[in-house]
């Protein structure tokens, strides 16, 4: 068995952010064989939430991307006074390896019972400016977030929204703002925590600049 194929083998999905698209599979349960050929998701448990199955597919487009090396950006999750975080922002929009293609992937080492720890990962290139152009705008965030466990040497993956523009109103008042992000709280017991993320523009295909982090605070 290649490299590639072992690293495959050996992701679990935790499937929290899949349970529209995985319910018909349990459904008929002869079914999820075709949903699993490579040991992505399993068939059972995992919480409700109202992700979509394109999410299957950017799962399986971004597998490689816990096994690869080059082209990611790791540093030790230091804490500060009240925090500290692990971040990075794609200078251009050419991100992404041959095994891991169109993700910008940042990694944080030493997560291990931090406090409060969370990834995330946003769209950094310009929005729209109003609140209809937002919400009807076919720009996408597909993300991906792994945790790595030592003990097992294993790369679970724990999140994979597929997040689109949201309107935010001004609590003063004022003009709102689009944002387009995705935001998940980790389990402190993975030593090492990787977002790989790809900003779109969902019917063009065109990259945007992206922006991850994992971070925690006290």
């Amino acid at each position: 068995m290649s490299k590639s194929a072992h690293g495959r083998s050996r992701l679990l999905l935790r499937h929290e952010e899949l349970v529209n698209f995985m319910s018909f599979f349990k459904s008929f349960p002869a079914l999820c064989l075709l949903a699993l050929p490579i040991g992505l998701v399993a068939c059972a448990g995992g919480e409700e939430s109202q992700d979509d199955a394109e999410n299957i597919g950017e799962a399986a487009a971004a597998l490689n991307c816990s096994d690869v090396a080059i082209g990611v950006i790791s540093n030790p999750l230091i804490m500060g006074d009240v925090g500290g975080d692990v971040s990075s922002t794609s200078l251009d929009t050419s991100y992404g390896t041959t095994g891991c293609l169109e993700r910008y992937v940042v990694e944080a080492t030493s997560t291990n019972g931090k406090p409060n720890l969370s990834a995330e990962a946003n769209y950094v290139s310009l929005l729209p400016s109003t609140s209809l152009a937002c919400t009807s705008s076919t720009l996408r965030l597909a993300t991906v977030m792994y945790g790595y466990t030592t003990s097992t040497g294993v790369w679970t993956v724990i999140s994979v929204p597929t997040a689109a523009p949201v309107w935010n109103a001004s609590p003063f008042g004022g003009s709102g703002y689009c944002s387009l992000s995705a935001a998940k709280s980790v389990s402190n017991t993975y030593s090492k925590v990787r977002v790989a993320s790809k900003g779109y523009d969902g019917v063009s295909g065109v990259l945007g600049l992206v922006s991850n982090s994992i971070s925690a605070f006290y």
